[in-house]
């Protein structure tokens, strides 16, 4: 198959791939990223961003619509995604993106050259020689001080997976219809991870990939275990295979995936005298790991992998997730911890706990370290209130704890913070893209860059938001909705006053508020 007649013989053909927005492939990530580990990327909001395989736009559209100065481009060889795309763009009224139909055989040095390159979800379900041909654009397209980052399944953990893959397959390529496959592919699972013995090996890799399967949509199911083409590789041959385009490893998108923080003091001795593609490569092996978001840069930039405490001033921070509510005595010192999905963060230090307790408070807003420590100060009680607390000393304790938490994967870092309102205004506001999706009854995207599904109440609702709107107008359109059977409300529990203010908290701790 080359890369001229992809379209034409391709799976994405046949079952349409709808591009979803990744956090991990956004210019905020890699511009933080980037500047942590030296390198001096273009300030994202005047840039120029390419994205291979950018399907209808869903992951460039909203970075466009967030930095109207920079300019966006998108390829993708599906023509029928690459229309709908265009047709989002067109009645939005963007002028500063475009989406190509076009194979990437045919980016070459008249593209120009791209501050930042977004490869995600491509890498793994294309021949070989395409992919390659994403490390040439990386190399020959990537500005000099520019980051790209590629995501692609990898090994070990699609050993276990490919037997879930396999069975599948196997059952389902008896059908011609995409949708049947699918159908019959899930059904086949479903009675392998019920019958298999759970003490086996085989018995638990199916039931986990029956539980996680069960939480994601027909055509990722169908474009990721059903077609032909998947081609997982380790880690460390993907790193050699970019060395072999003048291209190095900066570091994984999400940060964690590189920390051994969570491990054993044992392990982390070994981590901690291994080299960084060998280390990272282990880490793979200890947690099974399945996937990869790698940032590259040119062979001769020098990168900075000694952090100091003081280099974090620059940085606004957010929490990764926000957690339960947490109730912290912030004028103890006893251990006090807050559990994230990825990990425990634990503290005894009043200011760490003042600070953690601020960017809950906040979450998912963003604060810079000298905002931090301020409202931490506040925070604490004036018993534990110390010299050490406060000034430059207690400013410098902050940004070693604030590193120590990135490290370990808890926070997430940028330079320009999105742009969200966190709390009901009187005439609230979501983007214009967010609006014209609702309309449209499609999945939104977040001002952190996060999917987001809304019932249809929620989408009527989320359509109206234009900031012209307040509380009594959108009630009366609602009750109108509602009492003309246009719109239900689920078990006819709620009074559609309650409905609408249920569905405005949810779009504010959701981040789909602009004003």
């Amino acid at each position: 198959m080359t890369a001229q007649n992809d379209h034409a013989q391709s799976p994405y053909a046949e079952v349409s791939y709808q591009g979803v927005a990744d956090p991990g492939a956004h210019v905020r990530c890699l511009e933080g990223l980037a500047t942590l580990f030296g390198i001096q990327p273009v300030d994202i909001t005047q840039c120029r961003v390419l994205e291979l395989g950018c399907a209808s736009g869903r992951n460039l559209i909203p970075q466009a619509q967030d930095y109207p100065n920079s300019r966006f481009v998108g390829v993708d060889f599906a023509a029928d995604q690459v229309a709908d795309g265009q047709f989002i763009i067109d009645e939005l009224g963007l002028d500063n993106i475009e989406l190509r139909h076009a194979s990437f055989a045919d980016l070459d040095a008249s593209w120009g050259q791209f501050d930042y390159i977004l490869c995600p979800g491509v890498f793994s379900w294309v021949a070989p020689e395409l992919q390659e041909k994403i490390l040439t654009v990386c190399r020959e397209n990537l500005a000099p001080q520019g980051v790209a980052v590629i995501s692609y399944n990898v090994y070990p953990g699609w050993h276990s997976k490919r037997l879930a893959r396999d069975l599948m397959r196997y059952h389902a390529g008896t059908f011609d219809d995409p949708g049947r496959q699918v159908a019959e592919a899930r059904s086949a699972l479903e009675l392998v991870a019920d019958s298999a013995p759970a003490e086996t090996v085989q018995g638990r890799v199916f039931r986990s990939e029956r539980d996680y399967l069960r939480t994601v949509r027909d055509d990722y199911l169908y474009h990721d275990y059903l077609v032909e083409d998947n081609r997982p590789l380790y880690f460390h041959e993907f790193v050699g295979r970019a060395e072999k385009h003048d291209l190095q490893f900066v570091s994984d998108a999400s940060f964690a995936r590189m920390s051994g923080t969570f491990m054993s003091s044992e392990v982390q001795k070994v981590l901690a005298r291994t080299p960084l593609v060998q280390r990272c490569q282990l880490l793979d092996f200890l947690r099974n790991e399945s996937f990869h978001k790698t940032l590259l840069c040119h062979r001769q930039v020098t990168l900075d992998r000694q952090w100091k405490p003081e280099g974090m001033a620059r940085f606004h921070f957010s929490l990764v997730e926000r957690p339960q509510p947490i109730n912290l005595d912030l004028g103890s010192h006893e251990p006090a911890g807050i559990q994230f999905s990825q990990g425990r963060l634990t503290t005894s230090d009043p200011l760490g706990k003042a600070a953690i307790k601020h960017l809950v408070d906040i979450w998912p807003e963003t604060a810079q370290l000298d905002d931090l420590h301020a409202a931490a100060i506040v925070e604490l009680p004036s018993t534990a209130r110390t010299e050490s607390s406060e000034g430059d000393a207690g400013r410098n304790t902050l940004a070693g704890a604030m590193l120590g938490a990135f490290v370990a994967g808890l926070l997430k870092i940028c330079l320009h913070p999105p742009k969200l309102f966190n709390s009901i205004s009187d005439t609230p506001r979501v983007t214009p893209l967010s609006r014209l999706l609702a309309q449209r009854g499609n999945t939104l995207v977040n001002q952190i860059h996060e999917n987001a599904v809304l019932d249809d109440l929620q989408n009527f609702i989320a359509s109206r938001l234009d900031g012209q709107w307040d509380r009594a107008a959108l009630l009366e359109e609602l009750d109108q909705a509602v009492a003309s059977g246009q719109l239900k409300i689920e078990g006819n529990s709620q009074s559609t006053a309650e409905a609408l203010d249920s569905a405005l908290s949810e779009f504010c701790k959701r981040a789909l508020l602009v004003g």
